[in-house]
């Protein structure tokens, strides 16, 4: 999705990957606000000023591959120190390097100088380098870490475009302040993941109106709301009148305005799934500022580019019927490469889940669980059955 400002704006999102935006000097000093109630734990990183290559996350992956390598020492690996930097290197690129790619690519294509990124699943931010998301040139973020593998937000923008003034951090959205280059109105950017639960939705509604208040200055809230304002906006999913009508509300009651979404009428997709629940509201006062802004849903990179690249990345020589079916042949082998990849993706992600539900099982016999391991229990359990959903689904083209 894109909203496009007339200073350069755009945005995108893959599917509920990520939100980009592009928004017209970091401060030092930045005030940090982790409000109570629902405080995001863990956060030992401040993410002021954070830019390439940290000290402190070069720090972290050394400190880890020195664990690595002196495990492979005890089990008799030979030679082991000699993989030092291949070591290093895995530790800081794996697990997120085909979300990276897809998101730098975006970045850089569109000129996006703000991204939202939403469900990042990083606990630790320790391991994981930005710069892969971002690409060169100097950077700066802040983000809320993931309960287990659900939720996780990170915001990374350009210092030379937005300057930071302050950032509240929350479990389920992360706002930072600040302004931008040439605009004198204060400028608030929130980026949310809400949860599947109702109650919980209602809280969290509660929460952003609570943190808007009377909507002084500039307001973009932006993420991925798992709610639909109405019956259209899903194809193929359960509707509920009641959830959309509580949204509905929420949003009237805040005065959040919505521009007309181009390019593509549904900004999720899951298998034969399609809704519109990842969303870029604004305050009536930034629609009055830009009023002729552009809110752009992009084309999801996936299977299309696969057999596009495939077909055109070589040169095929020879006789018109022969280069076809060497095309035909290629695309076969690099479709099934694909499969392959999904499938190994779906199945690591399958154990890591069904691994979380025995842990949260097992804690369940001992306690009662709190509210952020039940939100972890749904979001497992509901990952689960899309999983099996589209295994069934792939049994039946099959047979």
């Amino acid at each position: 999705m894109s909203v496009n400002t007339p200073q350069q704006e755009s945005d995108e999102r893959d599917a509920n990957l990520c939100e980009g935006f592009v928004t017209p000097d970091l401060n030092s000093n930045v005030p940090v606000c982790e409000e109570g109630g629902d405080d995001v734990e863990g956060l030992e990183h401040d993410g002021h000023g954070s830019h390439i290559g940290s000290v402190k996350e070069k720090v972290t992956i050394n400190v880890e591959a020195e664990k690595t390598i002196s495990l492979g020492r005890t089990l008799g690996v030979e030679e082991i120190e000699d993989f030092a930097p291949d070591v290093q290197e895995v530790l800081r690129t794996e697990g997120n390097s085909g979300k990276a790619d897809l998101v730098r690519g975006l970045r850089i294509r569109h000129e996006v100088s703000f991204i939202m990124i939403q469900e990042t699943q990083f606990v630790d931010m320790g391991l994981v380098d930005v710069a892969l998301f971002w690409g060169r040139g100097e950077f700066c973020f802040e983000w809320v870490p993931s309960a287990g593998r659900s939720g996780g937000l990170l915001s990374i923008w350009d210092p030379k475009v937005f300057s930071m003034a302050g950032v509240t951090k929350l479990r389920n959205r992360l706002l930072v302040s600040g302004s931008i280059k040439g605009c004198g109105s204060v400028n608030h950017l929130l980026n949310v993941y809400a949860p599947h639960n109702i109650v919980a939705k209602r809280v969290l509604w509660d929460a952003i109106g609570d943190l808007i208040g009377e909507g002084v200055g500039l307001w973009t809230v932006a993420g991925d709301f798992n709610a639909v304002r109405s019956e259209c906006e899903r194809r193929n999913s359960i509707y509920n009148a009641s959830e959309a009508n509580e949204f509905n509300d929420f949003l009237d009651a805040k005065n959040l305005q919505e521009y007309s979404l181009k390019g593509r009428r549904f900004t999720f997709v899951a298998g034969d799934k399609l809704s519109r629940i990842d969303r870029i509201f604004v305050n009536w006062e930034f629609f009055m500022t830009w009023p002729n802004a552009e809110y752009i849903a992009l084309a999801r990179e996936g299977f299309a580019n696969v057999v596009r690249n495939a077909v055109c990345e070589d040169v095929f020589d020879g006789e018109p019927d022969l280069v076809l079916l060497r095309k035909f042949k290629k695309l076969k082998r690099v479709i099934a490469s694909w499969i392959e990849q999904c499938k190994q993706k779906e199945d690591g992600e399958k154990q890591i889940l069904q691994k979380e539900l025995t842990i949260l099982d097992e804690v369940m016999e001992e306690r009662q669980i709190t509210e952020v391991e039940v939100w972890v229990l749904e979001e497992t359990k509901r990952r689960l059955r899309e999983i099996e959903s589209c295994h069934q689904r792939d049994l039946k083209q099959k047979a």
